[in-house]
């Protein structure tokens, strides 16, 4: 499960400066380990020593990553954490990676499906696309009839009064 991007280093020591996609999520502070893909290479594993909340990011220092210019190297790469190691969430609860990629289905009909999951603020709004159109739905009462997320779907109730869609060229 992806759960930010390495940023430049923080220190000379080999501490990363971690940027997670969803700022409010404590997942990095619940793992043992991270795994660190560097554009297309495989992601490689590595123990969390330390893990400090920021500013806007995450201090963190991992395993084999001993100086400034190891660090300077996975500036940029992808931060992964392994699902199997988080805590059981309550009832209702979901991670982000849960619903990326579901359908989302309003009056019986698709609309398209979750590419991406934005917190605005204490709402969280996903990005729904088709061949044609990309529509942002805030995850709330006025518009969330159901999360199917075991089979795949999330129905959504009166979007006729959300903002106009974009339209893809």
């Amino acid at each position: 499960m992806e759960l930010g991007i390495i940023g430049r280093p923080h220190g000379l020591k080999g501490d990363l400066r971690l940027y997670l996609h969803n700022a409010d999520s404590e997942s990095i502070f619940n793992v043992k380990n991270v795994y660190i893909q560097n554009g297309v290479d495989e992601p490689s594993k590595h123990s969390i020593l330390n893990a400090t909340p920021g500013p806007k990011y995450v201090i963190l220092k991992v395993s084999d990553v001993t100086g400034r210019n190891s660090a300077e190297r996975i500036t940029g790469s992808r931060l992964y954490i392994d699902k199997s190691e988080l805590p059981p969430l309550e009832d209702g609860s979901y991670y982000i990676a849960d619903i990326l990629g579901l359908d989302v289905i309003c009056n019986g009909e698709s609309i398209g499906k979750i590419i991406n999951s934005v917190n605005t603020g204490g709402v969280e709004v996903v990005e729904v696309s088709d061949d044609k159109r990309e529509i942002q739905i805030p995850l709330v009462d006025v518009y969330l009839e159901k999360m199917d997320i075991e089979n795949g779907k999330v129905f959504v109730k009166d979007i006729d009064t959300l903002p106009v869609a974009i339209l893809k060229q």
